[in-house]
């Protein structure tokens, strides 16, 4: 694992909590608006300032937008799918609420890397004429 580049990540990632944490505060404040509209629109923001900064940032990646934004968003999906089933399934079984969220927390990102690394990310390799693999 590249070490540095991981170090990016969970930078990125820090960072996308954060502005989600603000943008939700801030959403509240605002008289009437449906705490649903609050929370899932400071997601959608905030997941998309994670792209940007994995795209640009922690992958530097070639990839094209058509093809590296379709494949964080499944990702994406697949990180909500997952945490609404695993955190529950975990209770059932006897964990405390708060630890199986914490055991989503922890695992979840490293599968995340590995999976924007080495799928969403990918960097194209370039062919004469300077056209890029479509991987």
């Amino acid at each position: 694992m590249d070490v540095r580049q991981y170090l990016r990540f969970v930078v990125s990632g820090a960072v996308a909590i954060g502005a989600y944490l603000l943008l939700f505060e801030a959403a509240r404040l605002i008289p009437g608006l449906p705490l649903w509209l609050a929370t899932g629109g400071s997601y959608m923001l905030a997941t998309g300032l994670n792209y940007w900064l994995n795209y640009n940032w922690s992958f530097a990646s070639n990839q094209s937008h058509k093809s590296a934004l379709p494949r964080y968003a499944m990702i994406a999906i697949a990180s909500v799918s997952l945490n609404a089933a695993t955190v529950p399934f975990l209770v059932n079984r006897g964990l405390p609420p708060a630890v199986a969220g914490f055991v989503f927390a922890i695992t979840w990102p490293i599968a995340s890397y590995f999976l924007q690394k080495y799928w969403a990310f990918k960097s194209q390799h370039a062919q004469p004429g300077g056209e890029h693999d479509e991987q």
